[in-house]
């Protein structure tokens, strides 16, 4: 493979560990992570392909994702043959829109109540022309994620993924549930609290005041909302731009380990109950329940009823769901 291609999918040009020695800085806690998340990178991802996959990742899991793109392929896209066997491309907006019942095609893959989403934004992109997501890497943040909430099926939390991932906008930061409680855990309590837990912290001069007001903000909110969700955004970037999203991208790759290792240290079965000793009966009711006497000229055996054994079913294995809203 061209070395050039693999420098520019891996952003090789940017310095993780530079990025690691101004995040120390601010929170010395990227210590451990710059040892832990070694290599942890922002891909410089295919545009429509990766804008479509993350249209289908709401409410979704990524095997029923990745099944679901294949599909798409498989109808829409260009055939491959290799040495390993026989592959479709990601197909182009073009040439999705050249189904005129791609809402019907989407339905028939399994896209279920998305394929909406999909024949509106096939339809828009294919007015807009080729040119047009390209086009937004050159424009800033807020311009850009304007635009990308204008086409069906993309909120929020996708717009920001798609500027990080695939337009390189590196201070953009997808805040999901797992993001939201990093946020919690790490730095909502500690820059809202007493002045000795900020003792480890070095923040920015410039923005300490508004860092300590969001986080006094944030401290009122229990879960993730549209307006916590901007807020505990506003907070990331201010601690760690330019590159927030990167600095995102550690923390996330950390929490979702933690969340690994503890789903495999739990045990798998539960404890037997003990079984409480039953009271010894009485002579005369021992007596009432002997059995009858079996005379021994019949030569007849009576087995005993198989004891009854009580016992729990293993719990399955808890899955793991991935998605990285990366």
């Amino acid at each position: 493979m061209n070395l050039y291609i693999l420098c520019d999918y891996f952003q090789l040009h940017i310095s993780l560990q530079a990025l690691c020695e101004q995040w120390i800085k601010v929170d010395p806690e990227f210590k451990n992570l710059a040892q832990t998340q070694i290599g942890v990178r922002i891909l410089r991802q295919p545009i429509v392909e990766n804008l479509f996959t993350f249209i289908a990742s709401s409410n979704n899991n990524i095997k029923r994702i990745t099944m679901l793109v294949d599909k798409l392929c498989g109808k829409h896209g260009r055939q491959l043959e290799t040495e390993k066997g026989m592959f479709f491309t990601f197909p182009s907006v073009q040439m999705i829109a050249q189904d005129l019942g791609v809402e019907q095609t989407m339905r028939e893959l399994g896209f279920g109540y998305r394929a909406r989403y999909y024949a509106k934004t096939v339809k828009r992109l294919a007015q807009l022309g080729d040119a047009y997501l390209e086009n937004l890497r050159h424009v800033s943040v807020e311009v850009a994620r304007a635009e990308l909430v204008k086409l069906s099926g993309v909120g929020p939390k996708v717009a920001d993924c798609v500027l990080l991932m695939l337009l390189e906008k590196a201070d953009a930061v997808p805040v999901d549930t797992h993001i939201w409680q990093v946020a919690q855990k790490r730095y909502i309590g500690r820059l809202s609290g007493p002045e000795s837990e900020l003792a480890s912290m070095l923040l920015p001069s410039d923005k300490q005041e508004q860092i300590h007001e969001l986080a006094r903000q944030l401290s009122a909110f229990k879960s993730l909302s549209t307006n916590t969700y901007e807020l505990a955004q506003t907070l990331i970037v201010t601690l760690f731009s330019p590159y927030a999203g990167w600095a995102q991208g550690t923390l996330f790759s950390d929490d979702l380990v933690d969340r690994v290792d503890s789903t495999a240290a739990k045990p798998t079965t539960k404890p037997k109950p003990k079984s409480k000793p039953k009271p010894r009966p009485t002579p005369a009711k021992r007596k009432a329940e002997e059995p009858p006497t079996i005379p021994k000229q019949e030569h007849e055996t009576i087995a005993e009823p198989a004891a009854k054994r009580t016992g729990l079913c293993p719990r399955p294995a808890s899955s793991v769901f991935t998605n990285f809203s990366l």
